[in-house]
């Protein structure tokens, strides 16, 4: 592949703790030094709720620079929206920009931008297409329309793809996210039965159904046949308050991505009550350390575990079936221990191939070759005409 000179347009602040910083940091720096290419990474210091975090200015190795563009700001929001004169200037030298779609009129700066500068563009879905009745609004009015005139669509799950596709949107590629295989490992696990749940404490990811069943857990806890350890932070810490003394109840905080590799190679299953998931990383960082996954069912997460061990749960408002499903997954850990470890290594196998960062990256590969084939060929159009 021929070097590239990719740029990327966010409102988010990339030193922000979240899955944008993550991914620029685990699957770009690799991606740009095995293909000899440059990131330019632009964006508006937006923070969706306050966080303390270490600022990602160091990554990359010199192949990842980061801009902070003025914009303006929102009414009514904490984001502020690039102008489109100052992003398009900065797109002078890329040959492709990368608009982290899904934030109002972002698609419309973003694609703007490039049309004037001259570059390719593709719409990045890396967060759920539609959610709040206001956000739901200006994407059936802007959105639906804006994204058919991208060169090139990526998107995290199936159910993005089969929807983008019928919405005539070009180009539409799903490519998941890559997970670091040598570091998300089996390791030597906890003496208890160990349930983590690792995340930001936000009611998107099902805080107050953790808690729920936590509750329902206590005689499981107080015989000593199960442990919790709930690593994260968030605007939701204070729902945790009312298990923190609970005997088998571990409350760490925000952990490193090593720190977290650690403890899911040491526990058993992992719990993730999500409300809404674009792709689920933490369910596959899971599976390849080798652990249950309890999930709700919903698109990305269900792409995820499809053919594991993992259990989906159809009804994640109702806490019996979250009980139901531990105590079905501790009792094979009990009684059929063979089957448990059979398990741990199936789960495992079926995510190696799939999400390793060759399979991922050889598919991140024809999703900008694709954009900037389009581009190139409504370039020639424009000019024949």
């Amino acid at each position: 592949m021929i070097a590239r000179r990719f740029a990327l347009y966010t409102p988010l602040d990339p030193g922000f703790v979240g899955g944008l910083r993550s991914w620029i940091g685990s699957f770009w720096t690799k991606y740009l030094a095995l293909r000899d290419g440059t990131l330019d990474v632009y964006h508006t210091g937006t923070r969706p709720w306050a966080a303390v975090s270490r600022n990602s200015d160091d990554e990359g190795s010199g192949r990842i620079r980061y801009y902070r563009l003025r914009g303006r700001a929102i009414p009514g929001s904490a984001a502020r929206i690039a102008r489109v004169g100052e992003l398009a200037e900065c797109l002078s030298s890329a040959d492709v920009l990368y608009v982290d779609n899904g934030y109002a009129f972002q698609d419309v700066v973003g694609l703007t931008a490039a049309r004037r500068a001259g570059v390719a563009a593709i719409s990045g879905h890396h967060s759920v297409i539609r959610s709040s009745w206001s956000h739901n609004i200006i994407w059936d009015f802007v959105g639906r329309r804006v994204v058919r005139h991208f060169n090139a669509v990526h998107v995290l799950n199936s159910d993005d793809e089969a929807y983008l596709q019928r919405l005539g949107a070009k180009g539409v590629h799903w490519v998941p996210i890559a997970i670091d295989i040598e570091r998300y490992t089996p390791r030597e696990r906890f003496g208890t039965f160990t349930i983590l749940f690792v995340g930001r404490l936000h009611k998107q990811k099902g805080i107050d159904r953790l808690v729920s069943l936590i509750g329902r857990s206590r005689e499981m806890l107080r015989e000593g046949r199960v442990q919790f350890i709930v690593a994260g932070g968030g605007p939701e810490l204070r729902l945790l308050e009312t298990v923190r003394d609970v005997p088998g109840v571990r409350l760490v905080g925000a952990v490193s991505r090593s720190d977290c590799a650690e403890l899911m190679g040491r526990s058993h299953a992992l719990l993730m009550p999500s409300r809404s998931e674009t792709f689920g990383i933490v369910a596959a960082e899971a599976l390849a350390s080798g652990l249950f996954v309890l999930a709700s069912d919903v698109p990305g997460v269900r792409d995820v575990l499809r053919g594991t061990c993992g259990e989906l749960i159809r009804t994640p408002d109702d806490p019996l079936a979250w009980v139901g499903a531990l105590t079905r997954t501790v009792a094979m850990f009990e009684k059929r221990h063979d089957d448990f470890v059979r398990g741990s290594v199936e789960a495992r196998s079926s995510v190696v191939g799939r999400f390793s960062f060759d399979s991922v990256a050889s598919g991140f590969d024809n999703l900008v070759n694709d954009a900037l084939t389009d581009h190139c060929c409504g370039r020639h159009v424009a000019t024949a005409g």
